[in-house]
């Protein structure tokens, strides 16, 4: 194992299973506020092979979370517009700490894609993707177990 792969595997392991910092990802994309939608797609068609999913590209200065730009605004604004200009700053967000059934719930009543986890400082620490919670999500009837690959 890598260095840098056994300190995220590390990081992720102080939090409780049960919290959103036990669910989340540190698997996401991150860019300053200043480049444009045109320097982010380029980013994107490299950066995003290593990642499982993405859903969302969070725009972070100096660590800290200043909005979020999803894939379908990537696509469809000017290659010139910064991210600044078109990144939603109204974020739902979550904190460590912060249980697995508010997790849940967020993403449902939001019907998000993903939620950032951030510290106290407003820094992103990773994302709590619908996948990992959507045994949460599901009527008790319907969840079944699911098959290992």
């Amino acid at each position: 194992m890598e260095r840098e792969e056994a300190e995220d595997i590390h990081e992720l392991l102080h939090h409780e299973e049960d919290t959103a910092g036990g669910l989340m990802t540190n698997e996401y994309l991150a860019w300053p506020p200043a480049i444009t939608v045109g320097e982010a797609l380029e980013r994107f068609k490299t950066e995003a092979r290593e990642i499982e999913h993405v859903y969302y590209i969070y725009v972070v200065e100096d660590e800290k979370l200043k909005g979020v730009v999803g894939l379908r605004d990537l696509l469809t604004e000017e290659p010139e517009k910064r991210l600044s200009d078109v990144m939603h700053k109204k974020l739902k967000i979550a904190h460590a700490e912060t249980g697995q059934e508010t997790v849940a719930a967020l993403i449902s009543k939001y019907n998000l894609l993903a939620l950032p986890v951030v510290d106290a400082e407003n820094r992103l620490l990773g994302v709590v993707t619908v996948d990992d919670v959507v045994d949460l999500l599901l009527p008790p009837a319907s969840r079944k177990k699911r098959r290992k690959m």
